[in-house]
């Protein structure tokens, strides 16, 4: 067997992350390659976990979730913390270097889903040695997995299958579900809906703008980046400015939140490598922006090993 083109791996990635959803037929007559060859490398990328899921996109503004991180404080002695902070529907759960040993990443709904993880964290922390964590409240998204979003007036109205509908499309396997399966998937929570309805709903938040991007989930030890929390400190009167003019453009910033800490915003960073990253900070000191004060947290450890990466950075 012949070895697979990298630059045609990279190009058919690139695309997939654009939209996962592209038909083979379209992605082939794109590239001007075989529709064969483009299966082939699919199904590569796919058995060798180089995408070991698919997940979507939401505009933070039109859906509202309020995004919580826990950064909790742990042992290696305590493997049984980490798989149960696993069983929590969270987006990211972090093994990090500093005060604490974990960071967590969650969106709710309401304050009673608020209330409902803080009472398993709270629960689960009793049982742990240091018995210590602490919360960092997003008060605004900027920009996340590499979409910059802005304040939009129109917020959505969405049901509970709505939002049981997106949470199904942002935890799929390395094989996306179809409306079919998500319908049923639906019905065994004792939603009743139809596959054409699923499809409908689907399209209906697409158009919307609710959900903007369909994407796969990368294995991060495949691609070799690093990733880090950077706190970053501006002046308090420009930190809206800053973040939406400067930050959310930068290619390395996958997700930038303001928050109420000291250090009001809270960036995730992607480099190939610490050197790269160091060459990033300089960069953002040399810039002219007016930043007083960076704190970085290194990510040692992907507990959910999923990861999104996008186009830009491939």
């Amino acid at each position: 067997m012949k070895p697979l083109n990298q630059k045609l791996k990279e190009q058919v990635l690139k695309e997939l992350l654009k939209d996962y959803r592209i038909s083979v037929n379209e992605l082939a007559n794109k590239l001007k390659v075989s529709r064969n060859k483009v299966l082939t490398i699919i199904n590569f990328l796919k058995n060798n976990e180089y995408i070991n899921g698919h997940t979507i996109i939401t505009d933070p503004f039109l859906l509202p979730q309020r995004t919580i991180f826990f950064e909790i404080k742990t042992n290696p002695n305590e493997p049984w913390l980490i798989n149960e902070l696993k069983k929590i529907e969270c987006e990211s759960l972090d093994g990090i270097i500093g005060e604490y040993s974990l960071i967590l990443k969650i969106k709710i709904r309401n304050n009673i889903e608020f209330n409902e993880i803080l009472r398993k964290i709270d629960k689960l922390m009793a049982k742990g040695y240091f018995k210590k964590y602490q919360l960092i409240d997003v008060l605004e998204t900027y920009k996340e997995n590499g979409v910059s979003f802005r304040n939009q007036v129109n917020i959505a109205g969405l049901d509970d299958i709505g939002y049981e509908i997106i949470r199904i499309l942002k935890n799929q396997s390395v094989n996306p579900y179809t409306t079919s399966e998500i319908s049923n998937i639906l019905k065994s929570k004792n939603f009743s809906i139809s596959q054409p309805g699923t499809w409908k709903r689907i399209d209906k938040m697409v158009k919307d703008g609710i959900i903007t991007n369909f994407i796969p989930t990368l294995n991060r030890d495949k691609f070799q980046f690093t990733k880090f929390y950077l706190r970053i400190k501006v002046d308090p009167a420009q930190y809206d400015e800053i973040a939406k003019n400067f930050l959310s453009q930068q290619k390395n910033i996958v997700n930038l939140y303001r928050t109420g800490e000291n250090y009001g915003l809270l960036a995730v960073v992607l480099t190939k490598g610490i050197s790269n990253f160091n060459e990033f900070i300089i960069s953002l000191y040399n810039s002219g922006i007016n930043i007083i004060d960076t704190n970085t947290t290194l990510v040692i450890d992907e507990q959910l090993k999923k990861i999104l990466i996008p186009a830009i950075l491939i």
